[in-house]
């Protein structure tokens, strides 16, 4: 070798050791983790893909990928084939694809998903999962080590790990929400393909295993910011099932039906795809016509935050659509109030809009700014252009701002034939800061939607997805350095398509930062002062409410007043009233509706697919449809006149409800009669004990500095309502007081409080006060386990007031009503009483004869003594601590002469007794004979709740004695006195059979008892629920309601346009006990009267009518384009249309001679001008559409043009452009 030879070689080294350098220099400092993936074409179903991207087949995740490190000095290490797995070549059952990996917080470890094995052949049906496994020993020099996550959920794909600060595992898992097998796999709700259920913690330790969010749709990439928020994209698709509708108009045949219910035995429904809410999709104006609903369609991901144990769940500071999207339409098309929301008029601060916001990332230099990518859910392998979000927990939503880092071109796919921008810097996914400032993503520079650009059996991805630095260029950020030179890998694998092999280049995603981070703080939710303030007054231990929740898998949401809105949500109606108040939304102009409940709607796995033929085998998995909440009903305060799931909003705007946990909720605010006004865009979920309080309904952000909207500070009336309710259900009952008696006076200082031992109680709460309603407690006495404790120390000549609570597990009841008592001061010896009646000597007195003397100075209680001696040696009555200044005597003998006194008693000691008085009794009178029954006739039936019975007359009766009880045995009667042969009795309850009987009555003596007869009450009368009292724009097709009646066989029901009923509509007995009845063919805009009567086959009736109730039926809806009814053959089009002059020609034609009509309508259906109203033969006309015939008068606007002949006609649209 010649010395310039060596001399050019010593150069090139120098200058590649300078390039080294300086390419080090640019790169990140600290290690980089990262993924390789064999590259796929498909974005469907793939683990490249935004959604369904979590099955672990080989079809949707090639195997050979690895977990890779690059190291500060530039080596790289195969993380995974130095742990022992993954391989080159043929790809078996130690292959692996590998997936998100999370560095832990001390920077020596990590989290991540893999899965292992590999199909052996084309019909290898084995099923592979993606688990989560730890990898340790990643630091240079060090040897790694991979375990597999203890106690996770086996035989599902657990994805995107991510550590808690508790060193739980959170991640994302498609295992049902309550791990039944035949709800696998949940079906989202967009395509009904399968999606992981949620976000969830597991403890490897315990096993214990907690679903932090169930999200219909599922959540992605969660990760623990530095504030200590849980942060996901959120798939938000609350939407009816726009399958479903393609299976219904014709579209498809997917096979949608609905389960009965949520169970393995549920019954399959074919062909009924119900569904209630939301608002019908815009492909189903069968449902939108003749309401004023516009077709909704809902589909974003958005960052959603929550604390570790799954509370305070909402999207990031409470953003939404309305500070993010270019436009959001408006949902009824009634009110001018309800209008479209375009962000550049709308007075939002971010104009950056956007589609969806994936993948966020948070700076780890500057704390709540978050790097995130936001692109098209299909077609870019979830990739697309790389923005930030300010979102510290301070800040309002509309505080809130969006930067684009890459050009905005960079957002969409490239859609041929257009070319790409020349701003189009390629796609971008996975982006990440790092320590040293550095921003890091995968990028691919392909811009159209992927291809393969190889074979079927040896498929070339166009994209080619590369780890790498990126670096400011103008006003936005292109790609820079690239982490590696290219690593490369040939496999071969088995799907069910056959085998594929790949030769090339592999993708690198997932870059992570192996760096030591500091763990946040922990967060923990309260509920704020306000509402805990309510749980003090209503004597409601929070902790013991929460254990409740948590012990029946239940929540407890509350809203201090649902009327104060997000003063940007206008596309739904915007100013409400609380019904029957004034309470209602601030500066209400325009129309303000009434509302009166909270709907509450519950996700069930319900609706299934496959179902073609009604033999048909469904397919695995259901997709979430919202139903009225069920589950907990019985837990909230009852609400009787509305559907199911209805909670009673307060008088001041608050709303409080129990609701399942664990599972997708949502809700809309209704009106009176149950019927949504306004409905919520978001599935929520809560974890079981949760207390959730949002203030208002879409208000500021709870932790913002500066609050935007104003914050209600009520005291939510709804929570009080519910609280005093859940204690009645919960709770024992209140005790009855012993001891003092109530208004005792003269009571020691030192004593005892006594009461009565309550069923199921396991303590209780005693108090004493000096105060009447508790405001100042003077001895408490919480915890106790017996029904009595004593008292010491109080003060003399004072009145105290007490009341006590019986308690269990739930905590204490509501209070005993309070009873007194007066301590002794310096008591002196009471007097003695005088006596009133008898009078002295009175004679012909009964022999069980009321005693009354007066009432003593200072005494406390009364001695009585009875005797037929005067010296009182052997009283026959001697009573004792009497508190009443009477007492009946009973038991004495006829014809004898008494003697009586009265003592008085206090703390002091005993009165003298009173003078004695004496009285004989009356002689003894013949018996009295046992009345005879008249009416009602024994066994009668149909008889009033409010009979008059009657019997015949007893002679030397001076009264009777009546009772009657719905028992034979008379067990616990009502009983009644008469002086008469007859009573009137009132509030029976109808449709019960009740016995009765009679005995005579004289000189306070009883003669025998009557026989007893019996007689059944009339069926009760029914009670009109639906349509409610004077509604309107009911349907002419409908169905009336009203509650059933016990007893009930039948209904007579009558439905007329006069009240008195003298032209009647609907006359008929419906023959069965069903009380809905569906009516057809009334007629538009007609007010009706109704009323129903209960009949009987067993003999109690019939019942009278209801009460009257009217509706009136709906105006003539608006039209639509198209054929309306038997389209028989008629033809109609306008030429030229859009309508600029009088030029325009409007043709038609008919199959055969009818009367014809043709006519201009306005959107609402409203005729404008009549063209033509004669008889025509079959055949073609036309005629101009003049002034003279009603149409160049027409404003710019749009109308329809209704040919109707022989009971068909036909609608077209046309647009008139002045």
């Amino acid at each position: 070798m010649s010395i310039s030879t060596i001399f050019r070689k010593m150069i090139l080294l120098v200058i590649v050791l300078m390039y080294g350098t300086s390419v080090l220099a640019q790169l990140p400092q600290n290690p980089i983790l990262f993924v390789t993936q064999v590259p796929i074409v498909s974005d469907s179903l793939a683990v490249a893909s935004v959604f369904s991207n979590h099955s672990g087949a080989t079809y949707s995740a090639p195997r050979g990928g690895d977990l890779m490190i690059r190291y500060s000095d530039g080596s790289f290490k195969n993380l995974t084939q130095s742990a022992g797995y993954g391989n080159s070549g043929s790809q078996g059952s130690n292959s692996i694809a590998v997936r998100e990996p999370t560095v832990h917080w001390s920077g020596t470890k990590a989290v991540f998903s893999m899965v292992v094995g590999s199909s052996s052949s084309q019909t290898d049906n084995t099923q592979y999962y993606w688990q989560i496994y730890e990898i340790t020993g990643i630091l240079s020099g060090q040897t790694p080590v991979i375990s597999k996550i203890p106690n996770q959920p086996a035989n599902y794909n657990n994805i995107s790990p991510i550590y808690g600060t508790d060193e739980r595992i959170i991640f994302t898992s498609d295992r049902p929400r309550n791990g039944a097998p035949h709800l696998y796999p949940q079906l989202d709700e967009y395509k009904l393909e399968a999606t992981v259920t949620g976000l969830w913690s597991l403890d490897p330790v315990s096993g214990d295993l907690l679903l932090m969010d169930h999200n219909p749709s599922g959540d992605f990439t969660p990760f623990l910011d530095s504030y200590g928020r849980v942060l996901t994209s959120r798939w938000d698709h609350l939407q009816r099932d726009g399958i479903a509708d393609g299976d219904f108009n014709g579209k498809t045949n997917r096979g949608t039906f609905n389960y009965s219910d949520e169970s393995a035995s549920a019954q399959q429904l074919f062909n009924d795809r119900t569904e209630i809410f939301p608002e019908p999709q815009g492909q189903r104006p069968d449902l939108l016509n003749g309401t004023n609903m516009i077709g909704m369609e809902f589909n974003i991901f958005l960052p959603w935050q929550m604390n570790e144990d799954g509370t305070q769940l909402e999207s990031i500071n409470h953003i939404g659509r309305h500070e993010l999207r270019f436009a959001i339409g408006r949902n009824i098309n009634d009110d001018p109030n309800v209008v479209n929301m375009v962000h550049n008029t709308s007075g939002r601060t971010n104009q950056n809009i956007l589609q969806n916001l994936m993948q966020v990332r948070e700076d780890p230099n500057v704390p709540g700014k978050y790097y995130f990518v936001d692109c098209e859910q299909n077609g870019a392998h979830a990739a697309g252009q790389i923005c930030t979000l300010t979102a510290q927990p301070n800040l309002d939503p509309d505080q809130m701002t969006v930067t684009y880092l890459t050009d905005r071109s960079t957002a969409n796919i490239t859609r041929p034939p257009n070319n790409p921008s020349p701003n189009h810097t390629g796609l971008y996914r996975n982006p990440i800061g790092t320590t040293d400032n550095k921003l890091l993503c995968s990028h691919s520079p392909y811009t159209f939607t992927d291809q393969n650009i190889g074979t079927l059996s040896n498929p070339v991805s166009k994209y080619d997805f590369r780890v790498k630095t990126l670096k400011k260029s103008g006003n936005y950020y292109v790609p820079d350095m690239m982490l590696t030179s290219g690593i490369t890998k040939n496999v071969s694998w088995w799907t069910p398509q056959g085998q594929l092999n790949f030769n090339g280049t592999l993708w690198e995603m997932y870059p992570q930062e192996v760096v030591a981070r500091n763990k946040p703080n922990r967060r923990i939710s309260s509920i704020p002062s306000i509402e805990k303030s309510v749980f003090n007054e209503e004597n409601v231990d929070e902790k013991k409410f929460r254990n409740y929740l948590k012990k029946n898998n239940l929540a407890l949401i509350i809203s201090r007043d649902v009327t104060n809105r997000d003063k940007t949500d206008h596309q739904q109606p915007f100013f409400l009233k609380i019904a029957g108040t004034t309470k209602q939304t601030p500066n209400s102009t325009g129309k303000v509706y009434d509302i009166a409940h909270f709907s509450i709607y519950q996700g069930d796995q319900i609706r299934g697919l496959g179902k073609t033929s009604a033999s048909a085998t469904p397919e695995a998995g259901r997709r979430v449809l919202a139903q009225r909440m069920h589950d907990v009903s019985i837990a909230n305060p009852p609400n009787t006149g509305v559907p199911q799931g209805n909670t009673k909003l307060g008088q001041d705007g608050s709303m409080a409800s129990i609701v399942p946990a664990h599972r997708a909720v949502t809700w809309a605010i209704a009106d009176p009669a149950g019927n949504a006004v306004v409905r919520e865009r978001y599935w929520l979920t809560f974890p079981a004990g949760e207390i959730r309080v949002c203030a208002s309904c879409h208000g500021s952000n709870d932790d913002a500095t500066t609050h935007l909207s104003p914050i209600p500070q009520n005291k939510p009336e709804a929570l009080r309502t519910l609280l005093q309710y859940w204690k009645t259900q919960n709770t024992p009952a209140a005790p009855a007081h012993i001891a003092p008696a109530n208004a005792a006076k003269g009571s020691p200082n030192d004593g005892q409080l006594e009461w009565n031992t309550v069923a199921n109680a396991t303590g209780y709460h005693a108090q004493l006060s000096t105060k009447s309603d508790f405001s100042v407690v003077t001895q408490d006495y919480p915890s106790l386990t017996v029904n009595h404790v004593d008292f010491t120390n109080l003060n003399g000549g004072t009145t105290y007031y007490w009341h006590v609570a019986a308690s269990n597990e739930n905590g204490d009841g509501i209070y005993s009503q309070s009873w007194s008592f007066e301590t002794a001061g310096n008591i002196q010896l009471p007097q003695s009483p005088l006596l009133f009646l008898p009078l002295d000597n009175a004679k012909n007195i009964p022999v069980n004869p009321l005693l009354q003397w007066s009432v003593a100075t200072g005494a406390v209680t009364y001695n009585l003594q009875v005797s037929s001696t005067a010296d009182f040696t052997s009283p026959i009555v001697g009573l004792t601590g009497l508190t009443s200044t009477s007492q009946i005597s009973s038991n004495l003998a006829n014809s004898q002469t008494y003697l009586w006194r009265v003592q008085s008693v206090n703390t002091a000691g005993t009165s003298a007794w009173s003078a004695a008085w004496q009285f004989t009794t009356v002689v003894a009178q013949n018996p009295l004979m046992a009345p005879t029954l008249t009416v009602p006739v024994n066994n009668s039936k149909a008889q009033s709740v409010s009979p008059t019975i009657s019997w015949q007359t007893v002679v030397g009766a001076s009264g009777y004695e009546i009772q009657y009880s719905t028992d034979a045995a008379f067990t616990t009667p009502f009983t009644k006195t008469s002086v008469l042969s007859q009573l009137n009795i009132q509030d029976l309850a109808n449709n019960k059979e009740y016995y009765w009987k009679v005995r005579a009555t004289a000189n306070s003596q009883a003669g025998p008892w009557s026989d007893s007869w019996k007689f059944l009450t009339i069926i009760g009368t029914p009670i009109l629920t639906l349509p409610t009292d004077n509604a309107v724009s009911i349907p002419i097709d409908g169905a009336i309601e009203w509650n059933p009646v016990d007893g009930a066989t039948s209904y007579r029901i009558q439905i007329s346009t006069k009240s008195d009923f003298s032209d009647t509509v609907v006359s008929l007995n419906n023959g069965s006990a069903a009380n809905k009845y569906s009516y057809k063919g009334l007629q538009y805009s007609t007010k009706y009267y109704w009323k129903i009567r209960a009949s009987s086959n067993t003999g109690n009736g019939p019942s009278n009518f209801s009460a009257v109730r009217s509706f009136t039926t709906q105006a003539a809806t608006g039209v639509n384009e198209g054929d309306d009814i038997n389209n028989s053959g008629l033809e109609l089009s306008i030429h030229p249309n859009p309508v600029v002059n009088d030029l325009s020609i409007i043709s038609y034609s008919l199959n055969q001679n009818s009367n014809v009509t043709l006519q201009i309508t306005d959107e609402l259906g409203r005729t404008l001008s009549t063209l033509v109203n004669e008889h025509k033969n079959a055949g073609g006309y036309s005629i101009q559409l003049t002034r003279e015939t009603g149409g160049l008068g027409l404003s710019t606007g749009v109308y329809y043009v209704k040919l109707s002949a022989g009971g068909a006609s036909i609608t077209k649209q046309i647009v008139v452009a002045r």
